[in-house]
């Protein structure tokens, strides 16, 4: 995935979760929250991702701001909700996702 910030972009490594997964998982949020059931609900409904706390402390600085801060995503609109707990990478070994995004959109409608 790539992401912008207005002031420069790059790529990063992003994963699609159902609204539950860390809810499933045991996780919780390190700053503000982590996403609901709710956050995957409405196709191409409003988009928003959870980064995670080693991206938030390589890219922003832990700046504790960054929660509701717009950011493009592949040329999308999200708003960060939160910053997930340190030491949570993922539950595949190896991977360290640097932000996770509830599935949205076709894929999610083609389930309907």
């Amino acid at each position: 995935m790539t992401v912008s910030d207005g002031n420069q972009a790059e790529r990063v490594i992003g994963e699609l979760v159902s609204g539950n997964f860390f809810n499933v998982l045991g996780v919780g949020a390190h700053l503000s929250r982590v996403f609901s059931d709710a956050d995957d609900q409405t196709p191409d409904g409003h988009f928003v991702t959870v980064i995670s706390y080693n991206y938030w402390r390589r890219r922003f600085g832990v700046a504790p701001q960054i929660v509701g801060r717009k950011i493009r995503v592949n040329n999308y609109p999200f708003t960060i909700l939160g910053v997930v707990a340190q030491g949570f990478n993922d539950v595949e070994i190896g991977a360290a996702p640097d932000l996770h995004a509830p599935k949205l959109g076709e894929e999610r409608k083609s389930r309907a």
